[in-house]
């Protein structure tokens, strides 16, 4: 009888514990939107640039209820003017939004200066809140560069639609 107790009580927990985790697995962050900018920052405005390359993403995107979406911007910057130097001042930007009754929408922003002999590079993501219906989620790269009077920027976009079960 005492056998028959603790097998119904293991049994009940066992299929408690499966629904309840049914939900909390079925959630995941879910990559999507990846895109590369640089920047390059020399003695001629003529021979500054900036690009937004190699842009992959998938749509239309297959996600679950509760699911998030994060993107990426691998970010790089070349200045090689002999420094000291007038001071170089780079913008990096990354954006998802959606809009259901209002926009929403995630950033991050990633600036700095230089002033001659530097390069480097980063890497930035933003994350969505959890996805509960079938939104187009438009995520935005952008860059930049100013030095002085020379501005040079670029930008490049990708619709994800979602698709929802």
């Amino acid at each position: 009888m005492r056998t028959d107790r603790v097998t119904g009580v293991v049994c009940i927990g066992l299929a408690v514990a499966f629904f309840v985790l049914a939900g909390v697995v079925r959630a995941a962050n879910v990559d999507d939107g990846w895109a590369n900018g640089s920047a390059t920052v020399t003695a001629s405005c003529l021979t500054t640039g900036v690009s937004i390359s190699n842009k992959v993403y998938r749509s239309p995107l297959s996600l679950q209820s509760g699911d998030r979406v994060l993107s990426y911007f691998n970010v790089s910057w070349s200045d090689t003017r002999q420094a000291p130097a007038a001071t170089a001042t780079y913008s990096f930007h990354l954006r998802s939004a959606w809009t259901a009754e209002v926009t929403y929408q995630w950033n991050d922003w990633y600036n700095f200066t230089t002033a001659g002999g530097a390069f480097g590079s980063n890497q930035r993501s933003v994350m969505t809140d959890p996805v509960t219906a079938e939104y187009n989620i438009v995520i935005t790269w952008e860059a930049s560069v100013t030095v002085g009077s020379c501005v040079k920027s670029a930008s490049d976009s990708a619709t994800v639609v979602v698709d929802l079960p």
